[in-house]
């Protein structure tokens, strides 16, 4: 067993009061140096590979998958960070709401502790428990 404090690989599943559903896969000793990402939905599924430069939409309803090319190498975490920056700077100059305020930065906190703490403790963890 490691002594590190980070896990090695993770699988969280989340269930919503609404029904709605999420599950989280990481794994840090992979081969693959990129990160897949995939959102499942009703009408489809949304796929992305940070070492390939789109991110690919199959419809449940159509045959054919579309593709949409994005940059890559645009700053940290994919450009992600530049994107957060310029909306941070953007609300604090002109006033507005950001794209991902202080309730959602909230429940995201939330969901990681219960996460943290499922896996800590080997069982389901209530949200009502963390709050």
């Amino acid at each position: 067993r490691s002594r590190k404090d980070t896990h090695d690989n993770s699988v969280v599943n989340i269930e919503y009061e609404n029904g709605a559903r999420a599950s989280y896969a990481e794994c840090v000793f992979s081969s693959r140096t990129s990160r897949v990402y995939s959102i499942i939905g009703s009408k489809g599924q949304i796929e992305a590979d940070s070492g390939k430069e789109e991110i690919k939409l199959y419809s449940l309803f159509q045959k054919e998958t579309i593709d949409y090319p994005i940059q890559t190498n645009l700053g940290g975490h994919g450009g992600g960070d530049v994107g957060l920056l310029e909306d941070f700077f953007s609300s604090v100059e002109q006033g507005k709401e950001p794209l991902a305020g202080v309730e959602a930065g909230k429940w995201s906190v939330v969901v990681g502790v219960a996460a943290e703490k499922s896996i800590e403790e080997r069982r389901i963890i209530e949200i009502k428990e963390i709050l």
